[in-house]
């Protein structure tokens, strides 16, 4: 039976872990799409949400593997900055009467305590119900383990990022011509000319 709790734990833990990962990772990705020239106060408000929904998540459940604590403060230390620029991003829409305020405040706070709230108290929790963390910390390391290891970190990091290079560009041909006759045109014209 206590072998049963222990996986129920290290499972709803590593659920949040990657839920907050795949929150993070879409809220960058929806940061990239709408990159470009904000034009109104509006534009300005969402990159910022994007951008707030996008880091936090992700880097709130990467240190929730080894400090729930500290992960759970970041998602609640982050919720009323999270809430303001989400209920911010229709500010033009507000001013010019094409949405109501209370219909706006009832999505952004959903999405709020959604995405920040639900998983700073579950951090905070696993923390006060003293819970194992994921991912324990070696008691000592070498000096030879922690080179090697920054080593590897800094590869992990080359890696996914010209895989996120790759993935991001994909994914805009993918959008912007979408196997279109534009697109197949063009593709057309590039052969032509060969």
């Amino acid at each position: 039976m206590q072998h049963i709790a222990s996986l129920t734990k290290k499972a709803l833990r590593w659920v949040f872990i990657l839920g907050g990962t795949l929150v993070g990772i879409f809220g960058l990705v929806i940061l990239d799409r709408r990159w470009g020239y904000p034009e109104s106060l509006s534009d300005w408000v969402f990159l910022f949400a994007a951008a707030l929904f996008g880091f936090i998540p992700l880097f709130a459940s990467v240190i929730a593997a080894r400090s729930p604590s500290r992960a759970g403060l970041l998602f609640l230390f982050s919720t009323p900055f999270a809430l303001a620029a989400s209920f911010l991003t229709q500010i033009d829409r507000l001013r010019y009467g094409m949405i109501l305020w209370y219909v706006l405040l009832g999505y952004s706070s959903l999405a709020t305590l959604v995405i920040f709230v639900l998983p700073g108290l579950f951090w905070l929790g696993t923390q006060r119900l003293n819970w194992a963390p994921v991912m324990s910390r070696p008691e000592s390391v070498s000096q030879g383990h922690k080179i090697l290891r920054i080593g590897r970190n800094g590869c992990s990091a080359v890696v996914f990022g010209f895989d996120w290079c790759c993935c991001v560009s994909c994914t805009h041909t993918a959008i912007f011509y979408d196997s279109s006759e534009e697109f197949m045109g063009k593709f057309r014209l590039r052969q032509f000319a060969k």
